[in-house]
């Protein structure tokens, strides 16, 4: 065959081959982008998954701590007291249960400088027939804190009244003074009745001054005792056995160096009762 027709043969073998070679490297570059492309969207749903689970662990810890905050928010309490007697009237039995007081707190704290208080009061609900329990809402109201050390109420409040207001000093709900003077002198009944000390006769009356630091008791600053006694008891006897039998069981932990003892201080107490004290004032 003449040179120029080889020459226009393999011209044409070289047309048709080199769009079958240019199609076989683009079907290997489409290959290549849909695995990329395939790669890529598995890639895409591993992170979306992730990123579900760990939103819904920050879903949860939030609700969680919302929960233990609104716990936290609410406030309830109380205390009861419950009295049982058993007496012998005129030869009868007499048996009453009474639930002396039943005191319950609610409050919410809508913020750390706003709260809401509340207290509830049941008392004498467990009775005899012949008497009848109370509710009372002691009070309740809203509170503001304007300043660290400044504070507004509005509402129902149950307004202290100095000293002699109930308080949670003591177990009996009464301030401390007063609750050491009950004793020193239920105290003085005791020794005179268990024959702890003989001479001392049913008259008597107590009084206790404490110290206090704002509003928070720290010591007996004095203590003033005085009691019937027999005529044929000394001064001296009288001292040591009221300080000992009497005042230290009762006021010790409170008292220190500094503490004054005034133990019938008007002297010789043999009179007591009507004949000793009545007057113009009807004692």
């Amino acid at each position: 065959m003449h040179a120029k027709y080889w020459f226009v043969l393999l011209a044409l073998g070289a047309f048709v081959l080199l769009p079958a070679s240019a199609s076989a490297e683009e079907v290997e570059k489409t290959e290549s982008d849909a695995e990329r492309a395939d790669r890529l969207e598995k890639r895409v749903d591993e992170l979306e998954e992730e990123i579900n689970v760990k939103l819904e662990a920050i879903a949860d810890a939030v609700e969680t701590n919302a929960g233990a905050r609104e716990e936290r928010r609410v406030h309830i309490g109380g205390y009861g007291e419950m009295h049982f007697n058993y007496l012998d009237v005129d030869g009868e039995d007499f048996r009453e249960i009474d639930f002396h007081r039943l005191v319950l707190f609610f409050g919410y704290d809508f913020n750390d400088r706003a709260r809401f208080v509340t207290e509830f009061e049941v008392e004498h609900i467990i009775v005899s027939p012949s008497r009848r329990g109370a509710v009372e809402v002691e009070q309740a109201y809203l509170e503001f804190d304007v300043l660290p050390n400044l504070h507004v109420k509005t509402g129902a409040i149950l307004m202290p009244l100095g000293i002699i207001n109930l308080t949670h000093e003591t177990p009996e709900y009464m301030p401390l003074p007063i609750d050491l003077a009950h004793k020193l002198t239920m105290k003085l009944a005791e020794v005179r009745r268990t024959g702890t000390l003989p001479w001392v006769r049913p008259d008597g009356k107590s009084q206790v001054t404490v110290e206090y630091d704002n509003g928070t008791p720290l010591r007996v600053d004095t203590v003033v005792i005085s009691t019937q006694h027999s005529p044929d008891v000394s001064d001296k006897d009288l001292h040591d056995g009221i300080m000992e039998k009497v005042i230290k069981p009762i006021v010790g932990d409170w008292v220190d160096d500094k503490t004054t003892m005034h133990i019938n201080p008007t002297g010789k107490f043999v009179i007591g009762g009507p004949p000793g004290d009545s007057g113009l004032t009807g004692r």
